[in-house]
């Protein structure tokens, strides 16, 4: 399971991508013709969508955490979470130094790499601006 941080504007449509050829072993189930591709960003946008960092479930609960934010919470207000963004940057209050994975039977903890915070938060700040921009909020889920 993961967890996408993103925000969509109140008018916002399902993205479309283009259309591409079907290469020999897609013919076989699609009868010929042509398929859908994934939409662009330029293309999501458009639609009024915007994604940012998709993370597993317990990355984005960390993510959350390191922002003082509720994990069980889907919607916040972007100024809030820039304004914490800001500040977990400026003061260095996020441990950001990874960690190595870890095994306990059959229980795997990938770890995550040293700078893992600070890019989900460039991240993050990119669909804070935009949400800022659409007036709506920003979701994970």
């Amino acid at each position: 399971m993961s967890r996408t941080f993103y925000t969509y504007t109140a008018d916002a449509t399902r993205p479309v991508g283009s259309f591409g050829p079907l290469d020999e072993t897609d013919d076989m189930y699609h009868c010929g013709g042509e398929r859908r591709l994934d939409p662009t960003p330029e293309q999501e946008i458009a639609a009024g969508w915007f994604n940012g960092p998709n993370c597993s479930n317990t990355n984005a609960a960390m993510v959350l955490r390191a922002l003082d934010l509720d994990p069980e919470r889907d919607m916040f207000d972007p100024e809030d979470v820039l304004g914490r963004i800001l500040v977990a940057s400026a003061t260095d209050s996020v441990e950001d130094s990874g960690f190595a994975a870890t095994q306990h039977g059959n229980m795997i903890d990938c770890g995550i790499r040293p700078g893992y915070f600070a890019d989900c938060f460039d991240w993050i700040v990119e669909v804070c601006e935009q949400a800022k921009a659409w007036g709506s909020k920003v979701i994970v889920a």
